[in-house]
């Protein structure tokens, strides 16, 4: 056996073992096309705590009065947000809704968390744009701090209900099955 014969061993098992995962990662939700991401709700919370991260820098940027900063952080803090909704929007609320069907409370409370965060990420949206632009007029330099400052506010109290209330729904199709016949 060659040293490259004894290579692909290694690589072939490396890929069974990766294909098999994949196999297991990819479990359809009965009755669609819905996937199962297995790292989904780990994603998301990342997510979170990139915004949170992304949210103490500005507020330091602000405690800073350092302006410049403070805008050049929206960019980011604003592409984070749009990736985190679309991916809550296409992978978890879609397929939550689609598990949920035969539970209408939850489908309800679904739904309203679904319509509060774009709401919340229209209001962010709209806050970033109007402070996209420096210099800053007087009315903005005072109003931007408690501005922010429930911004922030809102965006803390909507993770802590994801992950406590929202996350939790979210599981592999068996879970769902296991559910139904309690």
């Amino acid at each position: 056996m060659g040293f490259f014969s004894f290579l692909n061993i290694f690589s072939s098992s490396s890929k069974e073992t990766e294909n098999s995962q994949k196999e297991k990662e990819q479990i359809v939700l009965p009755g669609t096309q819905l996937f199962f991401d297995a790292l989904l709700i780990k994603n998301l919370k990342d997510d979170h705590q990139t915004l949170l991260s992304l949210y103490g820098e500005m507020a330091q940027a602000l405690s800073d009065n350092d302006h410049k900063t403070l805008v050049g952080l929206f960019t980011k803090f604003s592409a984070e947000l749009r990736s985190h909704l679309l991916t809550e929007n296409l992978k978890l609320y879609i397929y939550l809704s689609h598990a949920m069907v035969a539970d209408t409370e939850s489908l309800a409370i679904i739904t309203d968390l679904r319509s509060e965060m774009q709401q919340i990420g229209r209001v962010v949206n709209n806050f970033l744009i109007r402070y996209s632009e420096l210099p800053w007029s007087e009315e903005q330099v005072h109003s931007f701090p408690s501005e922010f400052e429930k911004i922030g506010e809102v965006l803390v109290d909507r993770i802590k209900r994801e992950e406590a209330t929202l996350y939790p729904l979210y599981m592999h199709p068996d879970a769902y099955l296991k559910v139904e016949d309690m």
